[in-house]
């Protein structure tokens, strides 16, 4: 409860009809959904429930809960520059992920291609919740992106470890913000051995970052930093 269908159960190391295991597969189908859910004893098609050494049959009530975790799905992703940094909500497959980054689609109000992607701390047989994407170039358009799953050039989306694949559609937003725009006017006049304050402009620029300049040539500057 609270629903699903038993198809089998077998008893694991079971040998012939004399044989005694503590360990039982119980198989679903269709596959449960991500949840909670309590499996509980009954009178089977045998009119007994489960039957020790001693010929001692399951007490009634008795059951237990298990947890159906949830199928693979985006949970954060955050720009830096040419690299995208997303995080899965459970552990997926390594060799899941096409180093190409088929699986990934990213859509905004401007161009992102997708190069290539790769799972941190990866070995071919092992999982990660964190993967990286490299974009072909910066992002020149600011504002909220998605990135959005697909099946890749290997037939699938991500998977996890019980091999339950990422839903197609499934997304995560994330900010991009292009790179600061620096802008002087083409012409400026001044008197003879008069100084000018260049007025420099700048647009796009992040609060949360510090940006350093240098003016070159240097001769004629009071400053080349400032």
């Amino acid at each position: 409860s609270p629903a699903g269908t038993i198809t089998s159960a077998t008893g694991i190391n079971c040998s012939g009809t004399n044989g005694y295991t503590q360990d039982i597969t119980v198989r679903f189908a269709p596959s449960l959904a991500p949840g909670t859910y309590r499996l509980k004893a009954k009178v089977g098609t045998d009119n007994n429930t489960l039957v020790n050494l001693c010929n001692t049959a399951l007490p009634l009530p008795d059951s237990l809960t298990f947890v159906v975790a949830p199928g693979p799905a985006y949970s954060s992703a955050s720009l830096a520059c040419t690299t995208l940094t997303v995080q899965t909500n459970v552990p997926v497959r390594c060799n899941s992920i096409t180093p190409s980054g088929s699986e990934f689609a990213i859509s905004g109000p401007g161009t992102a291609t997708i190069t290539g992607a790769v799972g941190v701390g990866c070995t071919p047989t092992s999982t990660t919740n964190t993967i990286t994407l490299t974009l072909a170039s910066p992002i020149t358009v600011s504002g909220t992106y998605t990135l959005t799953a697909q099946n890749g050039t290997d037939g699938n989306t991500l998977r996890d470890t019980c091999n339950t694949s990422q839903a197609v559609g499934n997304s995560v937003t994330f900010t991009a913000l292009a790179p600061p725009v620096l802008q002087l006017p083409d012409t400026l006049v001044t008197c003879s051995n008069t100084g000018i304050t260049l007025p420099l402009t700048i647009s796009n620029n992040d609060p949360n970052l510090t940006y350093t300049y240098q003016w070159t040539p240097a001769a004629g500057l009071s400053s080349t930093t400032i």
